[in-house]
């Protein structure tokens, strides 16, 4: 994740939006080192806010999918109870700020 975060701040600059999505490994949840320098990097996870945010594998009560936004508006995240994988898949509307202000007019 260093390695992307660099390659983030070397090439684009902070306005770019950017969205980081997968399977982190992150056996340690919220706790996870990884999560904690997404944050610093002002990224923001798709469910913040939930008291409880849902584990994402079917052999693990802990979160190891994730998706974090920067610069960008979220909403409506979900995690689909299919077992169809070791992983449950993962949804969210994302959208620029523009896109999202023009579809809260009734725009499309």
């Amino acid at each position: 994740m260093e390695e992307i975060l660099r390659d983030m701040r070397n090439r684009y600059g902070p306005q770019t939006p950017v969205v980081v999505a997968g399977d982190l490994n992150t056996a340690e949840g919220a706790r996870s080192p990884v999560v904690a320098g997404l944050l610093a990097a002002k990224f923001r996870d798709v469910f913040e806010g939930e008291p409880h945010p849902p584990g994402t594998s079917v052999r693990s009560a802990e979160r190891l999918d994730w998706v974090f936004v920067r610069n960008l508006t979220f909403w409506d995240a979900r995690v689909h109870r299919l077992e169809i994988t070791d992983h449950f898949p993962l949804t969210v509307s994302i959208a620029t700020s523009e896109t999202a202000a023009w579809n809260r007019r009734g725009l499309r």
